[in-house]
């Protein structure tokens, strides 16, 4: 892309050259410092995005949503990479806005047209949460809080994960449900954060789509009043054997600690065979087994078809 292309907004042409490195004119965007204080946009011939330099208070709000507290206080969390903003950009309705190194802006604006984007330096690394960052994120709204009822009006089976810690875990298991065509799930108050960028990026996605009830207590399933069935490795029930139900709430603990006692007391507890070697599965891998059990057995839907629309 030229700087030719690149203009003010109130629409008077730049002069210089962007690609020539020889030339760090002060107002174009794809020089690393300084960046114009006047708001721009960029034109392609597919896409046309408004791009500013990174204000103090962005990356401020960028910073802080690296930490719980603060993406609770301002409503949002990141999404980081070429992939999860693939997946964004096919769903951009809870985008606040994007950020990028300069070198990324024409591949972040082809995907969001007359999105904002904000230019960082190349040095402010930090604000991405990898060590080996693509040099793209985005600015998303969280959803509403949702009740477990809710998730349940949608149909079963229900999804409870207690005490996940682990955001790869988390992830995995939240992009795994959507797969097998889960209506949502139900996070018990001991998990990871949803929203957490690790839980986010092992999502590859689903965050952006899969209905989450968070901090759920264990007497709220009480209250929902469906039966129980408890993942547990010295379950009398075999999974693959025994008979699976649609309307009922499936529990899958954490390797550490295992499902709580008040729910394990009140529920069905189903193994799942193996076991000869080891201590236990990992939390992900038995709720993967359980998942596709419940999916061969009609319990829940068809999976997620693949998107085909990935450019």
């Amino acid at each position: 892309m030229r700087a030719r292309e690149v203009q003010r907004v109130h629409g008077r042409r730049l002069n210089a050259d962007c690609n020539d490195p020889r030339s760090r004119h002060p107002e174009c965007p794809f020089a690393f410092m300084p960046f114009s204080p006047y708001q721009l946009s960029i034109t392609s011939s597919s896409a046309a995005a408004v791009i500013a330099p990174l204000s103090r208070s962005r990356a401020t709000l960028i910073r802080s949503l690296h930490r719980r507290k603060g993406r609770e206080a301002g409503r949002a969390y990141l999404a980081e990479g070429e992939r999860l903003l693939d997946e964004l950009a096919a769903e951009p309705g809870a985008l606040r806005f994007l950020f990028c190194h300069a070198d990324r802006l024409e591949w972040l604006s082809s995907r969001f047209p007359g999105a904002e984007c904000c230019v960082i330096d190349s040095g402010d690394s930090a604000l991405f949460g990898t060590e080996n960052a693509q040099g793209v994120g985005a600015v998303v709204t969280m959803p509403e809080p949702i009740a477990p009822s809710t998730i349940a009006a949608a149909g079963g089976p229900l999804l409870y994960l207690d005490r996940i810690a682990d955001p790869g875990n988390l992830g995995t298991i939240m992009r795994t449900a959507e797969w097998f065509g889960l209506h949502g799930i139900l996070l018990g108050a001991g998990c990871a954060d949803p929203f957490n960028p690790k839980v986010v990026r092992a999502t590859m996605g689903a965050i952006f789509r899969l209905p989450i009830a968070d901090r759920v207590r264990a007497e709220a399933v009480l209250d929902l009043g469906w039966p129980l069935v408890a993942l547990d490795a010295g379950g009398s029930d075999i999974l693959g054997v025994a008979a699976l139900q649609r309307r009922a709430v499936y529990i899958v603990g954490s390797e550490a600690h295992g499902v709580d006692a008040v729910l394990a007391e009140r529920g069905r507890r189903l193994g799942i065979a193996g076991g000869e070697r080891g201590e236990s599965l990992n939390a992900a891998v038995a709720a993967a087994i359980l998942l596709y059990e419940l999916r061969r057995g009609g319990t829940i839907g068809q999976p997620s078809a693949p998107r085909t629309d990935r450019a």
